[in-house]
């Protein structure tokens, strides 16, 4: 990988323990990411996936209108204090990790983390990487609290 150091070539794929965004097959029983051991190797891929994005919208209604409503002299009693959530959807790039077996990519495991993209940007696409520590299984209390938040992670380095 030229112009990244080779102290930096370390990674972290996210989400394993999580079967949305296309990470469960009909060959397993859960989802693939649980599979992901010390040993095994993944391929990237750029991809696109579509993500759920909760906004707060201010909401006015009956009730609320006359507070909104000017007085005579001064400004409005009151700001609008009722939200609306509502639920769109966006898309983002990010590079997803595929099961990487004699040459033959197969199931998606999980994601390369918010971090390391930024870090490696569009030098991921087609990288290999073997896994070299799975957090559920660590023995440092800090990497199993690590897999928890982000729905399993491994970290690996890039060898290819």
């Amino acid at each position: 990988m030229s112009g990244i150091p080779i102290l930096t070539k370390s990674i972290e794929i996210v989400g394993l323990d999580d079967g949305s965004n296309g990470r469960m097959c009909g060959v397993h029983p859960t989802n693939c990411g649980v599979f992901v051991q010390m040993g095994v190797n993944l391929k990237l891929r750029k991809a696109s996936i579509e993500i759920p994005v909760i906004e707060k919208v201010p909401v006015i209604s009956v009730e609320n209108v006359s507070q909104l409503l000017p007085r005579k002299r001064g400004r409005p009693k009151s700001q609008v204090t009722e939200f609306q959530e509502i639920c769109r959807m966006e898309s983002v790039t990010t590079f997803k990790a595929f099961i990487w077996n004699n040459a033959v990519e197969s199931c998606c495991v999980g994601f390369v983390s918010k971090a390391f993209q930024k870090l490696y940007g569009d030098l991921l696409e087609g990288r290999i990487v073997v896994i070299s520590c799975v957090g559920s299984i660590s023995n440092v209390d800090a990497d199993r609290k690590r897999s928890r938040e982000n729905n399993g992670l491994a970290m690996g380095i890039i060898i290819g």
